[in-house]
């Protein structure tokens, strides 16, 4: 009915930039940063897969859902997302901690 997916995605494992969540390891740095940008490039390329299909793609990073207060703020994202859902403008949503 929506013809949209909703990406969970989590901080460490996805690279998100400027994220206290993110850090890059200290140790095997080739490796880590091989692994992240193949898990960028990856997300990239799923989404344009839906985009490609004419579907939507919401992106809610663990940020946005974790630490104090975390029942409170899945909620405020689960909002955000019902509201997108039902105003079928914006093609991509990004919630972000």
């Amino acid at each position: 009915k929506y013809y949209a997916v909703i990406f969970v995605n989590g901080c460490f494992w996805h690279a998100h930039e400027n994220c206290q969540y993110y850090r890059m390891p200290k140790s095997n740095i080739q490796f880590w940063k091989k692994k992240f940008t193949r898990n960028r490039q990856r997300d990239e390329k799923i989404k344009e897969i839906y985009k490609d299909r004419c579907w939507r793609y919401c992106t809610v990073w663990e940020c946005a859902i974790r630490g104090k207060d975390s029942k409170m703020k899945i909620e405020k994202v689960t909002d955000q997302i019902i509201e997108w859902l039902d105003e079928c403008t914006d093609p991509e949503l990004e919630i972000r901690g």
